[in-house]
């Protein structure tokens, strides 16, 4: 459990383990959070198992007395005050809990420092090529085409790009730079600039990016650091460009960060 918690504590965030097939020690962020489940439950069986055989011994230790009178020791209550310091500690949050959960989520956005590690929108490797091209604006036929141009297999159109990704022995992400790499030089790829709402919605919901910053966002987007902070500035948010945009969203009541975030690209309405 140990083990496996603290490779949880560190993995990437679920859009780039699935997007980048990340893996330790050969196994995916899944297999993981499997093993840390089954070994979690184990622990859980074994306490059972160890407090039905010794009971009478644990009771005595808690503080039991003749004709059922019962009296906490204060090893009871340390633990009782330091569980319920826990709980409302990591949901307040305060120090040093604020610093724990704030490293974690440094170490998980740590793998997302290149643009081929997000993918274009939130689980893009399972849907169908199709899909994906009627989402980024591009043609599914080409995209194929380009596949098997680079000696990749692909059956059709239907298949999604984990099921290609899986059959070349390839990560998602590889996939789609193929087909991206095809689609730029073609001109055809849809900017995020030119979107509705409604398309913003589709390419970027579920890739975190309220945990990015207004810099971060904006490269994703395709806009200058400066022109964001202009066009938010116009709106009424003041921001900084290394703020994230789920802080910025915090001090305006009923504001989102994907709200934030169609205001710096400019979306169509």
């Amino acid at each position: 459990m140990t083990l496996t918690g603290l490779v949880l504590y560190v993995v990437p965030p679920g859009r780039v383990a699935n997007w980048i097939d990340w893996a330790l020690l050969g196994l995916s962020k899944e297999q993981w959070a499997d093993i840390h489940i089954t070994f979690s439950l184990l622990f859980v069986i074994a306490g059972i198992v160890h407090l039905f055989f010794n009971w009478k011994p644990f009771l005595h230790y808690l503080g039991t007395r003749l004709l059922g009178h019962f009296q906490m020791r204060w090893e009871g209550v340390a633990t009782l005050a330091i569980l319920i310091l826990m709980v409302a500690g990591t949901l307040a949050p305060w120090p040093p809990f604020t610093q724990i959960l704030a490293f974690n989520e440094v170490l998980r956005n740590s793998w997302s420092t290149g643009a081929d590690a997000e993918p274009p929108f939130g689980h893009a490797e399972e849907v169908t090529l199709q899909s994906l091209a009627d989402k980024m604006r591009f043609d599914a036929q080409e995209a194929l085409d380009a596949l098997r141009d680079a000696g990749l297999h692909a059956e059709g159109k239907s298949s999604s790009v984990r099921q290609i990704a899986d059959a070349n022995k390839r990560s998602p992400s590889q996939i789609y730079a193929v087909i991206a790499a095809k689609a730029r030089k073609g001109g055809q790829a849809g900017g995020p600039t030119d979107m509705t709402a409604q398309d913003i919605d589709a390419k970027f919901a579920g890739t975190g990016m309220g945990r990015k910053t207004v810099a971060q966002a904006a490269a994703d987007a395709g806009v200058s650091a400066n022109l964001a902070i202009n066009r938010l500035t116009a709106a009424g948010f003041q921001a900084l460009p290394d703020e994230r945009l789920k802080d910025i969203a915090a001090r305006h009541e009923g504001k989102e960060a994907m709200d934030l975030f169609k205001i710096m690209v400019a979306a169509k309405p």
